[in-house]
């Protein structure tokens, strides 16, 4: 996508990025799938992030 080309990192950093659009678009606060799917998409982001033991 025209974001990920955007970006000045290296191939390896430029992997891991991913993106997602929703159908709420800048307020999907308002649109409740939008809300759910926020909300579940930024929970398997920190537990991607978070290193485990």
């Amino acid at each position: 996508m025209a974001m990920e080309s955007r970006l000045d990192i290296g191939e390896e950093a430029r992997r891991k990025v991913t993106h997602a659009l929703y159908d709420g678009g800048h307020m999907m606060y308002h649109n409740r799938p939008c809300l759910a799917k926020l909300k579940d998409d930024a929970a398997a982001f920190f537990e991607s992030a978070i290193p485990r033991p």
